[in-house]
């Protein structure tokens, strides 16, 4: 998703700039005990300013049973939580606010009010899964659709679809 998104900047220069961070990151913030430890992922940025993307993408993997996706939004100052199982979890996106606090005084210097930032559990007002097999492939596609700026219009009988299709771009080297 990084490079087709790289490729997208490239074709359109009003693409959002979006940052993906690893899917190892939400459990090292969350930290071993389920603390909050900034921390952990504290050098995780030091080569980017994610203050300065439209979009900053966070896969969750929720006790290796369940993927989610938690997205900021820069620009609306607005973090948002998506599943596909229709969970809001609001510690996930409170703790990934946090970090984004923390971020600031760390990287920046600045001091940035936690309310500055609203919270959105899309729950069920975004597509849904029918089993218990999709999590991961809706995550993939929740990134793919929120990073090129189209709304979520698709649904768990388009799986299949998609798990064909990231299996031949994969095997084509064309994500």
């Amino acid at each position: 998703l990084k490079d087709r998104q790289e490729r997208r900047m490239i074709e359109n220069s009003a693409t959002a700039k979006c940052h993906f961070v690893n899917t190892f990151f939400y459990a090292r913030l969350a930290g071993e005990t389920g603390r909050y430890e900034y921390a952990n992922v504290r050098r995780w940025t030091r080569k980017v300013d994610v203050f300065s993307m439209d979009r900053i993408m966070i896969p969750i993997n929720i006790k290796n049973t369940h993927w989610a996706l938690c997205m900021v939004d820069i620009n609306k100052k607005r973090v948002e939580y998506f599943d596909s199982l229709g969970f809001d979890n609001q510690h996930i996106p409170e703790a990934i606010r946090k970090w984004l606090v923390d971020e600031a005084k760390d990287k920046k210097q600045v001091v940035l009010d936690p309310n500055e930032y609203s919270i959105v559990c899309h729950g069920h007002t975004v597509p849904q899964q029918k089993n218990s097999d999709d999590c991961g492939m809706f995550t993939c596609k929740f990134m793919d659709y929120l990073t090129g700026s189209r709304p979520l219009f698709f649904t768990a009988d388009c799986m299949k679809y998609f798990r064909r299709r990231l299996a031949h771009e994969l095997l084509s080297l064309r994500v």
